[in-house]
């Protein structure tokens, strides 16, 4: 089979997110099928039985489906798991794995897309691995006899906050909404209205952190309908009510603190994360961090791509130094004050920055601390 991984297709999956968010309307948080935090509900495609993840341009659900698939075979445990993903027009392209006995067989039913081969194509891979960037997080099936390049990637999540035009968030919570966090002061409803505080209103401003919340709540799917329910614990439950703008529209949830359903649970981590962030006094300093593949090694200075799983890597090298980097819809920066002698073409490296990167492309950086996280020769 083709290797079904371009990295233009991860640009367009970047660009669906954006289009879906902002053609969203506002979310009351009492729609769509509830369970409890322990069920594992599956999603529903029509005309396709047993579906585990469904990826719709870069919305996920069953994100949770696809990390137990993953701790399964890390466990070496015989696991099975399907996987949808959307075509553009609308089609499902279908991908079963199977694991048993340290190996990954891989199936994908292209035969419901109207505008592919209609085929069916297996591979059998020695390792499926995740791998966890700033910006997302991927499952790649890796030693596949049937891929071009040996690598397939199953699933990626995106989650890189720096792609949205807006992305802004407020919450207020306690019995009657009284305490209040949010990334902006005075932050307004589409109607022009500020919360009605009466407690202590705090702010995050943090970049770092907001690129948290926002991975958290793309890890909840909160782009999609929410089953919460208010009813549970009297007066006395803690409420929430969670209001978030992205780009040129809003979402806003609404539940109580004893929702022990599976949205309300991943909600409820949002929110503790937000208010344990609030009670933190801030860094005067704080340090900016990088992480990604060095791509060219030359002097004291290593270039790297910031957005790159291993895939993109071993996809992208070769063409980098043939056509340069502004063909790629990445962010590449260049690191400078290192010891060169102590990386290659290849390695993965995370490291803290003296300063904020330039506004070049590729941007620039003194690097304080830096350290080699793997390596892909």
């Amino acid at each position: 089979m083709p290797m079904r991984k371009l990295i233009i297709t991860g640009v367009f999956f970047l660009l669906a997110l954006v289009l879906t968010a902002c053609g969203q309307s506002a979310n009351n948080g009492n729609s769509g099928e509830r369970g409890s935090a322990g069920e594992q509900l599956k999603p529903s495609v029509k005309g396709v039985k047993d579906v585990d993840v469904v990826n719709t341009h870069g919305s996920i659900e069953g994100i949770e489906n696809m990390e137990a698939y993953y701790e399964k075979v890390q466990n070496d445990d015989a696991a099975e798991i399907r996987i949808v993903h959307y075509t553009i027009e609308g089609d499902p392209i279908i991908t079963d794995l199977a694991y048993k006995d340290g190996v990954v067989d891989i199936k994908y039913d292209t035969s419901k897309d109207k505008f592919g081969s209609g085929e069916i194509f297996t591979t059998r891979c020695a390792r499926f691995v995740k791998e966890v960037n700033p910006a997302n997080t991927s499952y790649i099936a890796v030693d596949c006899d049937n891929e071009p390049i040996g690598m397939d990637e199953v699933l990626t999540i995106h989650y890189n906050v720096a792609l949205q035009d807006r992305f802004e968030f407020r919450l207020n919570y306690g019995k009657q909404l009284e305490n209040e966090v949010a990334s902006k002061p005075n932050m307004k409803n589409e109607e022009g209205e500020t919360a009605a505080s009466t407690g202590k209103i705090k702010l995050i401003e943090n970049a770092v952190m907001k690129q948290e919340v926002y991975k958290k709540l793309v890890f909840a799917n909160y782009l999609e309908e929410k089953s919460f329910t208010k009813s549970c614990g009297g007066e006395e439950a803690i409420q929430y009510d969670l209001l978030v703008y992205i780009n040129g529209a809003e979402r806003e949830f609404h539940w109580s603190a004893c929702d022990d359903g599976k949205d309300a649970v991943k909600f409820n981590e949002i929110a503790e994360y937000i208010i344990s962030e609030a009670d933190k006094p801030p860094a005067e300093n704080p340090e900016t961090i990088v992480q990604g593949y060095v791509l060219e090694v030359k002097d004291d200075t290593l270039l790297i791509g910031e957005d790159m799983n291993r895939l993109d890597y071993v996809v992208m090298k070769d063409e980098i130094k043939k056509s340069g980097i502004g063909i790629f819809n990445m962010q590449f920066t260049l690191l400078e004050g290192v010891d060169s002698k102590s990386f290659a073409e290849g390695d993965k490296i995370k490291a803290s920055l003296n300063e904020d990167k330039s506004g070049e492309t590729p941007s620039k950086a003194k690097v304080k601390d830096i350290e080699k996280i793997e390596s892909f020769q």
